[in-house]
């Protein structure tokens, strides 16, 4: 619920989520992002022309910050991650060290948007924002539907389908061993679907006033408080951390019992992702030493297609 009401900010964020990609091709959804982003903004609220020219320019310097910053940043980050994930042994509290580094990359991305983001909820009318919380509301209410509908055996069944075809894609097939241990875990997560919904009501409420206060000059300030989950209900920081907690110690597991063959698997796959990342940042590295622009340059003159 509190991931549904970040969709319509989170696509001027979305190459923060890129590592969930997989199955896709990342490099032709990289070079699309230009065209993606608004498309994804466009479910969520109907633009002009002049905020629609707003959108693609300041998405066009997110990426080329993103292509000229963050790609190579990548790529080192994966060679040593994985060099350690085939070779040493994580603990549970050294995966939520990994995680949380990982969520480094997130931060940045947000401190170089939020204020582009900013420029962009300055310029809505009245009438658009009623849109925007229009539609959120409507998809808060059909996934709280959709979420109320499922008893507890149906949630650990669809934990368990959900990390067993992710872990499947970085390990392949999991062994007898692998499932009873995530079929373990999927009976023990921890789920507070009332904290849950008193964290959506309130975030919805706290978004609904920046938007309503978006003239005010702390509005850069309140949206990273928001984003990053700094403003929450009581116990709902703790219900997090349980929850990072329960799937850094399931990776603990996972990671202590890979076969040969798995950990084989999980290398050539980081490998494929690194050299992605490093294809790719080579590549607008070039054409921003030959040419002085990159693919984010094109988003300007996409929006008269649209």
């Amino acid at each position: 619920m509190y991931r549904k009401l970040q969709l319509w900010l989170k696509p001027l964020l979305a190459l923060s989520l890129i590592m969930t990609l997989v199955g896709c091709s990342f490099k032709t959804t990289y070079r699309f992002m230009d065209w993606i982003v608004p498309w994804y903004v466009d479910d969520y609220v109907t633009l002009n022309d002049m905020q629609e020219r707003l959108l693609d320019d300041e998405l066009a310097e997110l990426l080329a910050w993103h292509q000229s910053q963050e790609l190579t940043r990548y790529a080192d980050d994966l060679a040593l991650f994985r060099q350690q994930v085939v070779s040493q042994q994580w603990d549970a509290e050294q995966w939520l060290a990994q995680l949380e580094r990982m969520r480094g990359h997130q931060q940045r991305l947000l401190a170089e948007a939020i204020p582009r983001l900013a420029k962009l909820i300055r310029s809505l009318s009245d009438e658009q924002i009623e849109e925007v919380f229009a539609n959120l509301t409507e998809q808060v209410a059909e996934s709280r539907e959709k979420s109320s509908q499922r008893s507890d055996e149906e949630w650990q069944q669809h934990w368990y389908d959900n990390n067993e075809s992710s872990l499947e894609k970085w390990l392949d097939q999991l062994t007898d061993e692998q499932q009873q241990m995530l079929l373990q875990w999927s009976k023990q997560r921890p789920y507070d679907r009332q904290l849950i919904t008193q964290q959506g009501d309130f975030w919805m409420t706290r978004l609904r006033q920046l938007f309503e206060a978006r003239a005010e000059p702390s509005l850069e300030a309140d949206l990273t408080s928001l984003l990053l989950a700094k403003d929450t209900v009581a116990g709902f920081d703790r219900y997090v951390e349980q929850v990072r907690w329960s799937y850094a110690s399931l990776y603990a597991q996972m990671q202590a019992s890979m076969t040969a063959e798995q950990k084989s698997h999980i290398d050539k796959a980081l490998a494929k992702w690194q050299n992605d990342f490093s294809d790719l940042a080579e590549r607008y590295q070039a054409k921003e030493t030959n040419h002085g622009s990159t693919d984010a340059g094109l988003a300007g003159h996409q929006a008269a297609s649209r």
